[in-house]
């Protein structure tokens, strides 16, 4: 480090322009940051839905036929959020290769006629989706935040919830504010179904990710897992430097704070909490929204800084029990396939059909009302599950049978 800081400010000036370049800007060492040398940054943040949709059609573009356009364009544009460029080449490519295969299992026996009669199928996206996983930069400690979207069927359990969030999010803004001179904090807090881990993997993942405008927003993370991983560096100057980051950036940004109980209680007990907080206190008028997440809001009371950090009207918001409509929803999926299926099998749904499926949906939501949103999953897992292979053996009364075991053992021991 000694040496290659002597050779740059041997460099004169004006001749030679030094380029670096690295995804853990938070990690580098101040000495080499300061004026005159480099000492301006430019960050290249993941493509957003328009740029994810356009570099798809790129690399998609030399394919004879079944270019990606339209709804089925949109959707893989939303389901590859935090998809660097070189992602979603790879993705083109492992979904070509898929088709190939499935197209072609005789290597030897491929002909120009051939490959002229490949077609690309959704079914082949799919499985690319799923052999896929984006660039994990913050297994190296980045500060960048991109989270996977929550999966399509637990979306009528948090829909609601992350739309009254955003309206929230949207009052405080500080993009929203002129001239503000505090600090645009929000906190959410578990309910008593909801688990730390689903809040911070499905519900925030919905309120920034699945949402057009909060997409675009950049995020940068400030993270327990980040702390114990800062490598070489000294843990408390990673965390500043992230604070740092995001409020020198002039437009408006969200610093995420996943468990901030957790992370605040690790620097507590190694003196360092008093750096970091005066560290998040300047970012008071500042273009950054500092959202966290937390077991109980009342963390916010246990620490001064903390308490001046979130301090204010309507800072903080503590996530409601699924409600009987939401449950519902999530429910009925399962049902609804279920009764399309018999209604395919037999020409009609029966009244005893009808009465069973009816009974057993009211069972599932009636019984799950106070239930953790981990034995809700579950009852819907197991429920989908018996649902698959009976639904291509046709074997439609012992599907009956499973289906009313599963719920039974749910609604009698919660599957212990």
């Amino acid at each position: 480090m000694t040496t290659l800081l002597g050779i740059i400010d041997e460099i004169k000036r004006g001749e030679v322009i030094i380029i670096g370049a690295t995804n853990r800007l938070e990690s580098v060492d101040q000495a080499i940051r300061r004026p005159g040398r480099f000492d301006k940054d430019l960050t290249f943040y993941p493509p957003d839905v328009s740029g994810r949709k356009a570099i798809i059609q790129i690399h998609a573009r030399n394919w004879p036929h079944d270019h990606p356009t339209g709804a089925y364009l949109d959707y893989l544009a939303e389901s590859t959020p935090g998809f660097t460029g070189a992602d979603l080449e790879k993705l083109v490519r492992e979904t070509f290769y898929t088709a190939f295969d499935r197209h072609c299992p005789n290597v030897d026996a491929i002909t120009n006629a051939k490959l002229d009669s490949l077609h690309i199928l959704p079914q082949d996206w799919d499985a690319a989706l799923r052999k896929m996983h984006k660039t994990e930069c913050n297994i190296f400690g980045s500060s960048i935040y991109t989270p996977d979207p929550p999966v399509d069927s637990i979306l009528p359990l948090v829909e609601n919830t992350a739309n009254e969030i955003r309206l929230r999010l949207s009052s405080i803004a500080p993009e929203n504010m002129q001239n503000h001179v505090g600090i645009c904090s929000f906190i959410i807090c578990d309910s008593s179904q909801c688990s730390s881990v689903f809040v911070d993997q499905s519900i925030i993942p919905q309120v920034l990710v699945r949402d057009s405008r909060w997409e675009k927003v950049p995020k940068f993370v400030l993270s327990l897992q980040g702390y114990l991983c800062a490598g070489t560096v000294n843990p408390v100057t990673y965390l500043t430097n992230i604070i740092h980051k995001a409020g020198s950036r002039g437009k408006f940004c969200v610093l995420f704070v996943p468990r901030l109980d957790t992370l605040w209680e690790a620097l507590t007990t190694r003196g360092m909490n008093e750096v970091v907080g005066q560290e998040l206190l300047k970012l008071r008028g500042k273009s950054v929204l500092v959202l966290a997440t937390a077991k109980s809001c009342s963390v916010t009371d246990s620490d001064p800084m903390l308490k001046s950090l979130f301090m204010g009207v309507n800072r903080s918001f503590k996530i409601a029990n699924f409600s009987k409509s939401e449950r519902e929803k999530f429910f009925n999926g399962v049902f609804n396939a279920l009764e399309t299926h018999v209604i395919a099998q037999c020409g009609e749904l029966s009244k005893d059909w009808e009465k069973d499926i009816t009974n057993m949906f009211s069972q599932c939501v009636a019984h799950s009302g106070s239930d953790t949103v981990e034995l809700i999953l579950a009852l819907h897992s197991e429920l989908s599950m018996a649902c698959g292979p009976k639904f291509e053996s046709g074997e439609l009364d012992e599907l009956k049978t499973e289906m009313k075991e599963i719920i039974h053992s749910y609604v009698r021991d919660k599957f212990t």
